[in-house]
């Protein structure tokens, strides 16, 4: 038995090898750069975000200077204008003119003391105007009705600054800074300086953010007040930006807008004291600067590491490629039929465990072979003597077949006769079942009509029991309406007694009065009231009249109530006649009702001892049709088993004739290998 040694030079790559070859690749190039990959954008998203904040910090830090700057520079500012408000002299000089060439001396010192302070001035409430340097005023010139003076009266106490605006004499951007002047809490006038902001700007230009960044600074009308660029300080106003709602509406912010197609950083905070808004402008680009280096310093990382990456696996592709198509090799070989091929591989490590697991399946093929080598043969033998087996066997199926069938065709004929009977006395019970049927709904019926006849003989019975109770109350009630006449009659009597009492107080008033005339002035007040009891003595008896009318009326209609309850209870009496003989016939329907009942039961005891008889002749017929069925059915199934088996053995023998060809195949195929 020669054994074959694989021959590398004799392989032949395929488009699947290059295939694992490109998925090799791949794969470490995606665990190598991935991570470098993803480590770059965090580390850039972390730098971005570091500068970011730094960014956001410096800038807020350089608001915060200038807005110290802005405090310190205009504290003097206030300082001066607070000083000239408690001076003594600024107040004696609304009360006498002669103190005016000393105010003006001391306004001209403020003005000499600072090169930003370009005039100084006070306003009295009786239209004098003080004003350093000197200026030529209109005659109708009245400080009262001025802007600064306005201000500084509605903020009484307390410094008040203008809105920037240009000064009419010296054409530059200024601010103005006032406050009242008061006697004993009294507003007498009001003190103010005017200040150049051309230094502020200075300030914000002496202010360095990032390479381009500037600060400015910005009123609540929108209007640049300090700007590093001068050409900025009279430009379009700031409400045209895009920040301007939140810069307007928040006290201190940092975020980023687009302008004009870029983006920019704007942070702002808020000055209190003067309501400005001290913006810092920056462009994107300052952050961009830096993170684009990082940037570029990860790209260049990731390349590096990836052209790296694409070496090593070349080589370790190239190393595996070589051992794998030592394998392919192989397979080919036993594709071929070589079960004498063997691969040999020694590296130490999985494939040469590949290779020794091939040698084994190679080995374990080969004496799988030469088992069914062996069973081909065994099967060849076998299927001859299956065939001439199932051809003995499929003849006496055949007659069988045919004695089964006689017997079935027997057995059908019975059957149907049997079922012809069961049809017949399955009509004669559907008749009994009717005329049951029929005796019950008669017995129901009885049973509801000798409910209603007792149903109906309790109503009567308690009808002629309300009956009676009318007619006792009727007669209560005509022994009330008579005592109710002897009532009326004793108030008549009554009446009488009354109506002849005032007929005679009546008389007794006449009398009196005739005694009163008599008397002349002295009984004249005794007619009157003689009089006043005639006229009720005949009221009364008016009264006794009308109750007489009344009771008069109520005898009358007693009598026709007296009357009316005897017809009546005349007729409550006939009416219980009647009830008492409409009981008897309820009675009588009673009596029949039972008597029907009975022989209802009797009817339907000999209908349910004939349903029974019937019953019992159905189940037997029933049991021998069933009988009948089975045997027929037990008939064809062996009829039809046997029909089954012959061709079963019919099948059989053709397989057996089929495994005979295939085990010749198999043999053929067989021969091919070499073991």
């Amino acid at each position: 038995m020669k054994e074959e040694v694989v021959r590398p030079e004799d392989n032949k790559r395929v488009k699947r090898q290059k295939s694992i070859k490109t998925k090799l690749i791949i794969l470490l190039l995606s665990i190598s750069v991935i991570p470098i990959v993803l480590l770059g954008i965090l580390s850039y998203q972390t730098s971005f975000n570091i500068l970011y904040n730094k960014l956001k910090v410096t800038s807020l830090q350089n608001i915060e200077q200038v807005q110290n700057s802005i405090d310190f520079s205009f504290g003097r500012f206030e300082s001066i204008v607070n000083i000239f408000v408690e001076d003594k002299l600024f107040k004696d000089v609304y009360l006498n003119r002669e103190f005016t060439d000393e105010v003006f001396e001391r306004l001209g010192y403020a003005q000499k003391s600072d090169p930003a302070i370009l005039g100084a001035y006070i306003g009295l409430e009786n239209k004098q105007t003080i004003l350093y340097p000197e200026t030529q005023l209109a005659p109708d010139y009245d400080p009262t009705d001025r802007d600064w003076y306005k201000d500084a009266v509605a903020n009484k106490g307390k410094l008040t600054y203008s809105d920037p605006y240009i000064d009419a004499f010296t054409g530059k951007d200024i601010i103005t800074i006032s406050k009242t002047v008061e006697i004993d809490g009294e507003i007498i006038g009001a003190v103010a300086i005017d200040i150049a902001l051309e230094d502020l700007s200075n300030i914000l230009s002496s202010i360095k953010i990032g390479e381009n960044g500037y600060l400015h600074v910005i009123d609540s009308r929108g209007i640049t007040v300090a700007h590093p660029d001068s050409e900025e300080l009279r430009g379009e106003s700031a409400k045209e930006m895009p920040w301007w709602d939140d810069v307007s509406g928040e006290e201190m912010n940092f975020n980023v807008y687009e302008i004009n197609g870029k983006k920019e950083y704007i942070g702002h905070t808020t000055d209190t004291k003067r309501g400005w808004k001290i913006v810092v402008d920056l462009n994107e680009k300052e952050l961009l600067d830096d993170t684009n280096k990082i940037r570029l310093t990860n790209g260049i990382m990731v390349i590096i590491i990836a052209t790296i990456a694409v070496v090593i696996a070349l080589f370790v592709v190239r190393w595996i490629n070589k051992n794998i198509n030592k394998l392919l090799y192989g397979f080919q070989k036993v594709s071929e039929g070589d079960l004498l091929f063997r691969t040999d591989i020694d590296t130490g490590d999985e494939f040469e465990d590949l290779s020794n697991g091939f040698n084994d399946m190679i080995n374990t093929i080969r004496n799988l072979v030469r088992d069914i080598g062996e069973s081909s043969n065994i099967i060849l033998s076998t299927s001859d003597v299956m065939s001439t087996s199932a051809n003995e066997a499929s003849i006496a199926i055949d007659e069988i077949s045919i004695t089964i069938d006689q017997v079935a065709q027997g057995t059908v004929s019975q059957a149907e006769d049997i079922n012809d009977g069961v049809e017949g006395v399955n009509k004669l019970a559907k008749e009994i079942e009717n005329i049951e049927e029929l005796a019950n709904n008669m017995n129901t019926i009885s049973l509801e009509t000798n409910e209603l006849s007792q149903d109906g003989l309790k109503q009567m019975n308690k009808l002629i029991g309300k009956t009676e109770e009318a007619n006792n109350k009727a007669k209560d009630m005509s022994v009330a309406i008579g005592e109710m006449n002897g009532v009326t009659a004793e108030i008549g009597l009554i009446t009488d007694t009354i109506n002849e009492i005032s007929a005679q107080t009546n008389l007794l008033a006449l009398n009196a009065a005739i005694e009163a005339a008599r008397a002349g002035e002295a009984g004249r007040g005794f007619s009157v009231v003689a009089d006043e009891i005639r006229k009720l003595a005949e009221q009364s008896g008016d009264a006794t009249y009308q109750i007489q009318a009344l009771i008069e009326k109520i005898k009358e209609g007693s009598r026709l109530v007296v009357e009316t309850m005897d017809d009546t209870q005349m007729v409550v009496t006939e009416q219980t006649e009647f009830v008492n003989e409409t009981r008897e016939i309820f009675n009588m329907i009673m009596e029949s009702i039972n008597k029907l009942m009975i022989g209802i039961g009797k009817i339907k005891d000999s209908i349910d001892q004939t349903n029974e008889s019937k019953d019992n002749i159905v189940n037997r017929m029933l049991n021998i049709s069933s009988i009948a069925e089975e045997s027929s059915a037990s008939t064809e199934e062996v009829s039809a088993s046997a029909e089954e088996i012959n061709a079963t053995m019919t099948e059989f023998n053709e397989t057996a004739l089929q495994l005979k060809e295939l085990a010749r195949e198999l043999k053929d195929k067989l021969n091919i290998f070499s073991i």
